[in-house]
């Protein structure tokens, strides 16, 4: 168990991050006693996931050092993360793994640098500036990884080549010249697979190959399909491999097979029956797990080698998701063509644009932020402000501009003609100099005392939660958003129990701000606002840990919180959603989306919102997505339909409302909704390939999307329910022959 991090650890900490960021040569000194570096064994760092790191630390100490080890992420000299780990250094040489929150890049990010601190009993023993190799890359560039599990030979096994080459994505794009998606295996020892599924959110694909799937332990099994529950993409080749019994039932359960009809059995010396390509049985198997994918191939990983390309191709599409609508094209000739027809905003084409040369509101201009050489780059979605202003204390006001008005107009009258009649009556008028200052102060006073109590706010957190409902009726995975609001700058601690928590944004993901963002970015600059500063976070990630955040005065902070449920907390995590039946409802002959939308006497419908409101109450939002668009069956979700944001602008500047900096808006243009946006994924690139990715818990919502709007026979269900402080939304995924 880990131990908890005590209060005058976290404080030190802060110490040795100051120390950590500072250039001075004595703090960069390497310690005589302990030498690290970055062990070989450190998986590659996808995309907006948190990293791991392995340390390869030796020390000449002759008894066991107890320190803590703090690590700062760096573009140049900005900080990006810094995350502290308490840690035990034992003489010789020893390897440390430590998990670091995600990284937003920032300008043209390359190469982030990394600086570690060692420190003991409050003392900086030993600090290194490492280079990060496999740290991220550019900000509109992604970097996918597919995790390998062998027995770790010093080749890779036959066959493994074939299928990571065709697992490679970026070899299946037409358009060689585009640069956007890198992929890079990552091979992993069985003994070194996660056995919380949290740990799985480095990855896009994991493969488990022969002796590897036997020596996985039951929980480390477990793990991986709560991971795919979640929305993770697995393929299993058995081989001629030994297994154990929880082996096989993970297969079953992976196949979805009935108890009275296993797809998966083992002969009496424990290898699966009908396990090779002569078999009469499918040779690969290819199934929905919840929100996942799985692909299980009959026979042992040398048979990819040769004549099995279509096999291949089946394997690589359904892994990574790939649209329906690109499917057939990638099974004929192995590649995708990306529609050459950008959307075309309807809005009037004689609406004005603004100083950089773009319609903020027309989708045609919007997309072309996206890099030219970079089509599949994945720009962020336009309504995060939607959330924020839902998240925001209730009640919050501004100070009327009418009052401001009245404040300056009694002022003015006090400094002037009332200062000249009174002090002139009572002949005092060099007394001005006197009482011209100490009106001036006291109104400056009463002004400040007004605006704080006009946004006068408590510690309440209000919260927004989606809850993704994976395998038998049972909760999968929740991302929690809350934003942290101050009357007075200070600050903030929140503790952490099995989550992924992320410091998001704000400004990127604004309608108000998203286009003045991106250009800061595109032209190397950053976007986060002035005076704002990185979190830290103290504490072994993600099982327990507490994150400190410098909030400045009225200033909203925008904070998500990421799990993935394992199976003994997934039937307890709701009892609203346990009460719903949600796999009644994934009977195709019956309840399909034109029989939910009907409004018809005695029909589906009527069926779906008679069950609905027995599980979850009254007043419930409804909806379902197919075919790319949001079909309202009940109420209209407006409780995100809110207009003024507070918030603030890239240079720190508070603003009171989000319209009042349109300069050039379209009065008429149709503003994106926040549910349809993490639902779909409208914003192109990597998506208008793939339908989702599996889950990271990153500072985005990317990971969010669920629904393939090109396939028809494939539709979500949303279930929202909004109360006083808190917003619930479930969602369940449908696929005709599930």
């Amino acid at each position: 168990m880990p131990r908890q991090f005590s209060l005058g650890g976290l404080a030190f900490a802060l110490l040795v991050i100051g120390m950590a960021l500072c250039p001075a040569t004595a703090a960069m000194a390497q310690s005589k006693l302990v030498k690290l570096d970055v062990s070989s064994q450190s998986p590659p760092i996808r995309t907006n996931a948190p990293m791991t790191f392995v340390w390869r630390i030796e020390s000449e100490s002759q008894t066991p050092i107890d320190g803590q080890l703090a690590v700062t992420v760096l573009d140049g000299e900005t900080p990006l993360i810094s995350a502290v780990d308490e840690v035990v250094i034992s003489p010789g040489t020893q390897l440390i793994r430590t998990v670091v929150p995600p990284v937003d890049p920032q300008g043209q990010l390359n190469a982030p640098e990394l600086r570690v601190a060692l420190v003991v009993k409050g003392k900086v023993i030993g600090s290194w500036q490492l280079t990060m190799s496999n740290g991220s890359t550019r900000q509109y560039q992604r970097k996918h990884i597919v995790a390998f599990c062998d027995a770790w030979s010093s080749s890779l096994p036959a066959g493994a080549s074939q299928l990571l080459e065709q697992l490679r994505m970026e070899t299946w794009n037409a358009n060689t010249n585009d640069r956007t998606i890198n992929t890079f295996p990552a091979r992993v020892l069985p003994a070194d697979l996660p056995e919380d599924p949290l740990g799985y959110c480095g990855f896009d694909v994991v493969v488990v190959a022969e002796e590897a799937f036997a020596e996985l332990r039951e929980r480390q099994t477990r793990a991986l399909l709560d991971w795919v529950a979640a929305g993770g993409s697995v393929g299993i080749v058995p081989g001629g491999a030994v297994l154990k019994d929880y082996h096989v039932a993970a297969l079953n359960q992976l196949a979805r097979a009935k108890s009275e009809e296993p797809q998966f059995v083992l002969d009496g010396a424990g290898r699966l029956i009908g396990n090779n390509v002569e078999a009469e049985t499918p040779r690969l198997l290819l199934k929905r797990y919840g929100l996942g994918r799985a692909a299980v191939f009959r026979g042992k990983l040398a048979d990819l080698k040769e004549g099995r390309q279509a096999d291949l191709r089946q394997v690589a599409a359904f892994l990574w998701k790939l649209r329906h609508d690109h499917w057939d094209e990638f099974q004929a000739t192995g590649q995708f063509h990306l529609a050459s027809d950008v959307p075309v905003s309807k809005e009037d084409p004689n609406a004005p644009i603004n100083q950089y040369g773009y319609n903020p509101y027309n989708v045609e201009d919007y997309n072309k932020l996206r890099p030219q050489d970079m089509p599949l780059a994945t720009l962020p979605l336009r309504s995060g402000d939607q959330l924020v202003a839902r998240l925001m204390p209730e009640g919050l006001k501004i100070v009327p501009l009418s009052l401001i008005g009245l404040i300056l107009f009694g002022y003015v009258v006090l400094i002037g003609p009332t200062d000249w009649i009174v002090l002139g009556a009572i002949r005092r008028r060099k007394w001005t100099w006197f009482t011209f200052p100490f009106v001036t102060v006291a109104i400056t006073l009463f002004t400040v005392w007004l605006a704080e109590w006009y946004m006068q706010v408590n510690d309440r957190r209000r919260t927004f939660t989606v809850q993704d409902v994976g395998v038998d009726n049972q909760i999968a995975r929740k991302s929690r958003f809350e934003v942290l609001f101050q009357g007075s700058e200070h600050d903030v601690k929140t503790e952490v129990n099995r989550e992924l928590f992320a410091d998001m944004n704000l400004q990127r993901f604004s309608d108000a701000f998203w286009q003045s963002a991106q250009i800061r970015r595109m032209q190397g600059q950053s976007d986060k606002p002035l005076h704002s500063s990185i979190p830290l976070y103290a504490g072994r990630l993600p099982s327990r840990y507490q994150v400190t955040q410098f909030i400045s005065q009225w200033t909203p902070q925008l904070n998500r919180r990421s799990t993935i449920l394992r199976s003994k907390e997934a039937t307890e995590a709701d009892p609203n959603a346990k009460r719903f039946d949600w796999d009644k409802f994934a009977n195709f002959d019956v309840y399909r989306p034109e029989t939910l939308t009907a409004n018809a006497p005695n029909t589906a419908r009527e069926t779906l919102l008679k069950d609905v409101e027995q599980a979850f109450g009254p007043g419930t939002h409804v909806a379902l997505y197919v075919n790319g668009k949001r079909q309202n069956i009940q109420r209209n979700f407006e409780f995100l339909q809110g207009e003024d944001v507070y918030g603030i602008d890239a240079n720190g500047n508070q603003i009171a409302q989000q319209r009042m900096y349109r300069q050039y808006g379209v009065q008429n243009a149709a503003k994106p909704h926040f549910l349809d946006d993490i639902s779909l994924q409208g914003q192109g690139g990597l998506f208008s390939v793939v339908s989702q990715i599996s889950p990271n818990g990153g500072r985005d919502f990317d990971d969010l999307a669920l629904v393939d709007p090109s396939d028809p026979e494939q539709w979500l269900l949303v279930i929202a329910v909004a109360q006083a402080d808190d917003v619930d939304v479930y969602r369940k995924l449908y696929k005709k022959g599930d």
